[in-house]
């Protein structure tokens, strides 16, 4: 990991957007927009990286609530910062208002400066929304439908699913217990095999194969005390492919599961694909210290460990 240096944030009144470069520490830029006109904008310094959101944004808390509105700030640079938009309004009775935001993580400004203009191009929120129902309208019907006649329960099968995919990390496969930050995005490897066995149940094998090499690409290698060769940690960090977070350590409950949930998914995949089912077991993934380079290698040391 790159050591984490200052960060420049800076207020794009063209594209009614924030741009944090965080690029001198791991290569992204933050972009957060509106849709709306606002009343102001600040950039601020927080109180300390280490507290909780609440603590570390007071002082701006109570900034915003005095009489008078504090002024734009446009740009700052510090080790954190908070980016903040603000927007007065007036409710009557059973009157109401909304707000849309937007934001994205790219790699260059010039990315940003482009995802702002496109989120802003069709001029209302409404077209992403419509573009998003869409999206996941066409993947839910992917899947394999469940026919009950409780149409409650219908709906709340397929908002699950919906839930499911949008907590799985996209560029790896993990799947982040809860998006509260308060849980602090932890991956539970016990918890995330079960929503990939769901999601593999359910018709939706690609998800789940993405979680289970990304499971078996992080598995010890026994160069950690208590960790022998085969198991894993409990809990992972949500935005790091390999980063063990401390947490009631070790726990085996997930070892069973990881080689069910592959079971499940070879099974179901074997049935429409064999080529593509043979390929998600023997198909190689870099090699992290002496760890299993193949899901079919980490099946089978969670097995001789167990044994």
């Amino acid at each position: 990991d790159k050591p984490i240096q200052n960060m420049q944030a800076q207020w794009h009144p063209e594209l009614n957007a924030w741009i944090a470069d965080m690029s001198a520490s791991n290569g992204t830029f933050l972009v957060f927009g509106t849709f709306q006109a606002i009343n102001r904008h600040r950039a601020f310094q927080t109180v300390s990286d280490q507290l909780e959101f609440p603590g570390g944004i007071e002082p701006e808390i109570k900034a915003l609530d005095q009489p008078d509105l504090p002024q734009d700030v446009n740009g700052a640079k510090a080790w954190d910062l908070g980016l903040s938009m603000w927007k007065e309004a007036v409710l009557g009775p059973s009157s109401k208002q909304q707000y849309a935001f937007f934001y994205a993580v790219t790699s260059s400004m010039a990315q940003a400066q482009d995802v702002a203009r496109q989120a802003r191009q069709p001029g209302n929120p409404e077209f992403w929304f419509n573009q998003t129902r869409t999206a996941y309208q066409t993947w839910v019907q992917k899947g394999q439908p469940v026919n009950t006649p409780d149409s409650g329960l219908s709906k709340a099968y397929v908002e699950a699913l919906i839930t499911d995919k949008q907590s799985q990390q996209p560029q790896f496969g993990s799947f982040v217990a809860a998006t509260n930050p308060a849980y602090g995005f932890k991956v539970w490897a016990r918890d995330s095999s079960v929503t990939a066995l769901g999601l593999a149940a359910s018709g939706h094998l690609d998800e789940a194969i993405k979680y289970y090499r990304w499971m078996a690409s992080v598995q010890e290698d026994g160069s950690r005390d208590k960790f022998p060769p085969g198991t894993w940690d409990t809990t992972y960090s949500y935005w790091f492919e390999k980063k063990q977070v401390p947490f009631a350590a070790p726990e085996d409950d997930s070892l069973g599961l990881f080689m069910i949930g592959v079971y499940q998914t070879w099974r179901l995949l074997n049935q429409q694909n064999p080529q593509a089912a043979r390929e998600f077991l023997t198909g190689s993934f870099p090699r992290v210290g002496q760890g299993p380079t193949t899901v079919y290698e980490a099946v089978t040391r969670s097995a001789d460990y167990i044994a």
